[in-house]
């Protein structure tokens, strides 16, 4: 027995749905290209942030006598933040919303960052790489979401290849910015 899929309700509702969502991607057009820059950018942010420690260690650790140890813990810190931090952000994302989540995650991260200047010793740097992970966290689950809500399914691994390609370029860039 042949399934008549043009007057089956569920294969009518599949292919209503279909439309809907196909409609609402060429509905935001340009604009899905623009939240993929934001979230390239945001994510290249991300790298520069993380990447500025290990650019300016020999200089910290000279000016603030730090040991290999010291260093090595600031580093476990920041890893524990951000274990942390993608168990609770995600969620966080999820319930929110992304626009609201992502905004303030780049925002905390950002403060995260500014405090290292006031950090005077290895701990207070330990508590800002804690914190950095912890709201840097936010950054991929956050761009999966964009892409998600923004791109069609034929166009997410495209997308998702572009902002992170942001991880790569911050990296490279930090050198470039720091003394």
């Amino acid at each position: 027995m042949m399934l008549n899929t043009q007057t089956n309700p569920v294969a009518q509702a599949a292919r209503a749905g279909m439309g809907k969502k196909i409609r609402g991607a060429l509905a935001v057009g340009k604009t899905r290209w623009g939240m993929l820059a934001l979230v390239f950018f945001a994510t290249t942010l991300n790298y520069i942030d993380r990447a500025a420690l290990g650019v300016m260690q020999p200089i910290l650790a000279k000016e603030m006598s730090w040991t290999a140890m010291d260093y090595a813990n600031i580093n476990f810190w920041f890893q524990v933040g951000y274990a942390v931090g993608f168990v609770l952000q995600g969620r966080f994302i999820d319930k929110v919303g992304v626009k609201r989540a992502f905004f303030l995650a780049v925002l905390l991260w950002s403060l995260a960052t500014g405090a290292h200047g006031l950090a005077t010793s290895a701990v207070g740097f330990m508590v800002c790489r804690f914190i950095l992970g912890l709201t840097e966290a936010a950054n991929y689950p956050a761009c999966v979401k964009t892409t998600r809500l923004w791109f069609p399914a034929g166009e997410r691994a495209v997308a998702t290849g572009i902002f992170n390609a942001g991880t790569n370029v911050g990296a490279m860039l930090t050198p470039a910015l720091l003394p």
